[in-house]
């Protein structure tokens, strides 16, 4: 075979049987072998000793990448011969492979043709081609050699014999490199079987991940010198082509076909994508190529950790059992039997979406510990990634989850899914929730922006409301359960801490476990755990709450009732007992209880008081208070939000709901200027008709509020200023003495003045505290009152 004749005729013949050879070879080496770090490149080794390459051990060890880049030369020389090889040769060739390859040359000196044309100088005297030849078969000093070679790859001299030669002895000089291996510990291939690990690539896969990380490499540069007309037309820059692919990597065109199919996980994962380039501008001519993933490249080269490629790991265990949490969300109970019911291989979608920290992911990892499976949480992969990286990131961490949760079974767990949500393209999100194997529970914050068609993907969703001061309690008491600390608070003051400071379950355990671990300095359980929560209160922006307030006093003989649509309010206090009662009993008969009252008139005059009364003198029960800055939102939905999430927890807490300033939010729709608020009215609407319990509302301004609401209120108190009797007991009640003719005599006074006065009078001696003073602050209070008794000026 080595035997070739100049004429045309003979090259031809040659170039037939070298393809058909190479062919052959390819075909021989689609053995499959259990590729591991330790056997790596002995099986390499292998594969290109089946064109019967004589395996010899080099001295040193070369790096992962060098090694697999000479297998790719050795490949790229066997089907291109006239390749241009001056970059193996100035990078890998050894000395003892250029000996053998001059020693080739020499033995065939006669019958090929040396290049004459090209002169190079050694130490001051200038050689040929041939005269190298001689000179190195002599003296065997290496520095010929390396001249002659020159003259071959790096100038691209020498006949088709020549070159086939220098063929032979890069494949053999890769061989043997191969055959002496990589250190194990070399990082790139560290992370190469890291990769295969991870997404169960076979060994077929990893070479063309490999083949794709190095196809740009400057140490693989590969093109070929027109010095004959033997070999195929090769153009350099198709170096993601199939055709070279499968050349260069060794892999035949059906494996690479099967590695670039929907169901290959190069695809799935999206660690490898297909694109479209234009071959040539002026021509239009279109082709594909394959491209390696931008973050599998840098986590190949070791840019970055395998957070960039993928994050995925085990949900910790919850704070809170499900059996905790079922008794303040039974709708955990129907999400729970959802997935016990669920068919394997079969998608299943659940979203939980709320205010932020009402407990989505606690649930999640609580239904997962109830059924004793595996929770495979998506991360929130490497910050410093642009949008577009992280959401390809995420999708193929809950991919990955998907098939790893398919053969070994498993719940998966995308909390923070907004950007996944909202941001990816939508024929590929509507691809992934029809086709997961696994369920998935999604959580959300913020449901504004997903698009009603990805809303509709979900097979059940969950709202999330701010917890109750009652169910607060409740977590409490489990997370002290849970770490043992039982001990260290009592009832009383995990009450009082659960009201005044609104912290979730994640908070309560970081102050619980702190509180234990200070225990030995001598630090008061309680002011750690107070320290600790109202720290991270601030931190993620909860308002808190007030402590426990002293014994509240109310004298009805105070209050002035004057009108309203009753004319004896005698029958008030029965009623509010009588239908206490009945909301008592809803909760075992299933019935829908509600009382709207509405408390108007002129400021200071004791409507809040009045509520406060009900609540705690009358009714025992708590008085959930909201205001204008805990409903007004700055996006469009947040107020919406709010007003059921306000609904809600007195609904679940057992609270009376007091709305303070009510009329910033019930102002007659006729007058509104913005869609906002109307909508915001229609939603105080539907709740105030589905809402189980007692609504108290109490504005200063009665004729702005919207007829519609207005109506729904069974109980309408009008508060007004004090007659003459009541201003005198309470003057004795609250200063001890006899009220002045001058304070009988004002028409507008309210409870307010002498609480108002009273206050500005507490520090005074008591000597100097005289009844002209107290008077003199009263009158002051009283004319400096609004004299439009809280009604809107006109224009």
């Amino acid at each position: 075979m080595w035997l070739v004749k100049k004429s045309r005729t003979t090259l031809i013949v040659v170039r037939f049987f070298y393809i058909a050879w190479c062919k052959i070879e390819v075909k021989t080496m689609q053995l499959h072998y259990e590729n591991t770090i330790e056997n790596y490149f002995k099986n390499k080794r292998k594969m290109l000793g089946k064109e019967g390459v004589s395996e010899k051990s080099l001295s040193g060890q070369p790096t992962f990448m060098d090694l697999k880049i000479m297998e790719f030369w050795s490949r790229f020389m066997r089907y291109y011969p006239d390749g241009d090889c001056r970059v193996f040769c100035d990078k890998y060739i050894t000395d003892e492979c250029v000996a053998t390859f001059l020693d080739r040359v020499y033995e065939a000196r006669e019958r090929i043709e040396l290049p004459t044309g090209i002169t190079t100088e050694i130490e001051n005297k200038w050689y040929k081609a041939k005269d190298l030849l001689e000179e190195f078969h002599k003296s065997r000093r290496i520095i010929f050699a390396k001249h002659f070679l020159s003259f071959v790859a790096h100038w691209g001299d020498g006949d088709v014999y020549t070159r086939l030669l220098l063929s032979r002895s890069i494949q053999e000089c890769s061989a043997n490199w191969l055959a002496g291996g990589c250190d194990e510990s070399d990082v790139s291939m560290q992370r190469a079987f890291e990769l295969k690990r991870l997404f169960h690539l076979s060994d077929e896969a990893l070479d063309l991940v490999l083949y794709l990380w190095l196809r740009d490499h400057h140490n693989m540069f590969f093109k070929v010198e027109k010095i004959s007309k033997m070999f195929d037309y090769f153009d350099p820059s198709e170096r993601g082509s199939f055709r070279r692919i499968s050349l260069i990597a060794g892999l035949e065109p059906e494996t690479l076909h099967e590695l670039c199919s929907k169901e290959s996980a190069l695809i799935k994962f999206q660690l490898v994508r297909m694109e479209e380039t234009n071959r040539n501008a002026d021509l239009k001519i279109k082709r594909r190529e394959l491209y390696l993933a931008s973050e599998v490249s840098d986590f190949l080269s070791g840019f970055s950790d395998i957070s960039r490629i993928m994050d995925l790991k085990t949900a910790p265990k919850p704070c809170v059992g499900y059996a905790q949490i079922v008794k303040t969300n039974p709708q955990a109970f129907f999400v729970l039997q959802m997935l016990k019911t669920h068919q394997k291989g079969s998608p299943l979608n659940i979203l939980f979406y709320g205010r932020e920290g009402t407990g989505k992911t606690e649930l999640a990892k609580a239904l997962a510990q109830e059924l004793n499976v595996p929770m495979l949480a998506v991360g929130m992969g490497d910050e410093s990634m642009d949008k577009e990286s992280l959401l390809q990131t995420r999708l193929r961490s809950m991919l990955l989850a998907d098939w790893e949760c398919e053969r070994c079974g498993g719940i998966i767990l995308m909390d923070e899914a907004d950007l996944v949500l909202n941001q990816a393209e939508k024929g590929l999100l509507n691809i992934i929730f029809e086709n997961l194997k696994t369920p998935v529970i999604w959580i959300t914050n913020n449901i504004a922006c997903i698009e009603n068609s990805t809303r509709r993907r979900f097979d059940y969703s969950l709202e999330f409301f701010t917890f109750s001061n009652k169910e607060r309690v409740a977590i409490w008491q489990s997370v002290l359960k849970a770490q043992q600390a039982e001990s260290i608070l009592c009832n009383d003051e995990i009450e009082n801490i659960a009201k005044e400071i609104p912290v979730m379950a994640g908070s309560i355990t970081l102050a619980v476990r702190q509180a234990q671990r200070m225990q030995a300095a001598d630090f008061s359980p309680l002011n750690v755990v107070r320290e600790i929560a109202s720290s991270h209160a601030k931190l993620l922006g909860i308002s808190m709450g007030s402590q426990k307030a002293k014994e509240f006093e109310y004298n009805m003989e105070c209050v002035r009732i004057s009108s309203g649509d009753i004319k004896n309010i005698d029958y008030v206090i029965p009623m509010l007992k009588n239908f206490d009662a009945q909301w008592r009993s809803s909760t075992l008969n299933g019935r829908r209880e509600n009382l709207n009252i509405f408390l108007y008139g002129p400021p200071g005059t004791g409507k809040s008081a009045y509520a406060k009364h009900i609540a705690q003198d009358i009714l025992g029960r708590d008085l959930l208070v909201k205001r204008a800055s805990d409903i007004l939102g700055g996006i469009v939905g947040d107020t919406e939000r709010n007003i059921r999430e306000m609904f809600r927890e007195a609904e679940q807490s057992d609270a009376i709901l007091f709305i303070d300033e009510a009329d910033s939010f019930f102002e007659n729709r006729g007058n509104a200027k913005n869609h906002w608020e109307v909508t915001l009215v229609n939603e105080f609407i539907c709740q105030m008709d589905s809402f189980n319990g007692m609504l108290i509302a109490a504005t200063n301004y009665e004729n702005v509020l919207d007829w519609a609401i207005r109506r729904r209120f069974q109980l309408k108190l009008a508060f007004d200023y004090m007659d003459s009797k009541q201003v005198s007991k309470t003057w004795t009640s609250f200063f001890g003495d006899k009220c002045p003719r001058e304070v009988l005599a004002c028409d507008n006074v309210s409870i307010s003045d002498f609480q108002n006065v009273r206050r500005k009078l507490v520090y005074v001696p008591a000597d100097l505290r005289t009844r002209e003073l107290i008077m003199q602050n009263m009158l002051e209070e009283i004319a400096n009152k609004d004299d439009h008794q809280g009604r809107r000026l006109g224009l």
